[in-house]
């Protein structure tokens, strides 16, 4: 995993040098001093969970991908001096990196590439613990969960080595496509197989305007037909360029 700790500068770290990393990143700060997260949310259902999860901002985008100049707007509009960015898509990496770099303010990078990650981390995260505390445990946090994600084609397509026929159904782990059908509870049946589900609890979808709720049910059955101990939720994600984001915890 890579993570980004450096003031003013983005540095690659790995979990076992993480200590080294964030005592050097936090040398100027206090323990009593305020720490708020800037959370980036790819639809508006996203925003809520965020703020609920205790993110002080939330920056929203549908369809085009915030640039530097829009994260930096949202981080100087921030009370706090110290804000740790979670960006919770991997091409919105190099801004948010860029609106670190532009800000007066000590703004800290933990480069989420999901949205999955992004809740995660946010599990690490209190309010009431010293920075680097918090650092460290959103840091460690983001593993805990796998994204996927659900598409429709809306044409005859090819995916790398996949074909994929018009109005099909296709899930994403990454880049590589774990599965494709004509039924999305199939779809997503199939790709769930391919993960160790042994010690996961929960699986999560988030879905977008263009869900049709009425596959909820069936969807539910087959998660607990693979593994009944699982918990099945469902939530509003409102995100516009995939069906459903499906999180494994």
């Amino acid at each position: 995993m890579s993570s980004i700790f450096e003031l003013g500068t983005i540095v690659s770290s790995k979990i076992d040098d993480m200590e080294e990393q964030i005592n050097a990143s936090f040398k100027t700060l206090q323990d009593h001093e305020a720490l708020s997260v800037l959370a980036i949310a790819p639809g508006s259902g996203f925003k809520s969970i965020f703020s609920d999860l205790e993110a002080a901002a939330c920056l929203e985008y549908t369809g085009r991908l915030p640039s530097c100049g829009e994260i930096l707007e949202v981080l100087e509009g921030m009370a706090s001096e110290n804000i740790i960015v979670l960006p919770n898509e991997k091409n919105i990496i190099p801004a948010a990196a860029l609106a670190q770099q532009a800000s007066g303010k000590n703004v800290f990078l933990l480069p989420t590439e999901n949205v999955v990650q992004g809740i995660t981390a946010l599990y690490g995260f209190n309010a009431e613990d010293p920075p680097q505390q918090n650092i460290r445990s959103m840091g460690e946090s983001i593993d805990l969960g796998i994204c996927l994600k659900v598409y429709r084609c809306s044409r005859d397509s090819r995916y790398g080595s996949v074909e994929i026929k018009k109005q099909d159904f296709f899930i994403l782990r990454g880049e590589e496509v774990l599965a494709v059908d004509a039924s999305l509870a199939e779809t997503v049946e199939r790709g769930l197989t391919k993960l160790d589900l042994s010690e996961a609890g929960c699986v999560s979808f988030y879905f977008s305007d263009a869900f049709d709720e009425a596959y909820t049910t069936e969807l539910e059955e087959r998660i607990l037909r693979l593994q009944d101990s699982l918990t099945v939720e469902f939530h509003y994600g409102g995100q516009t360029n995939s069906l459903l984001i499906v999180a494994v915890e």
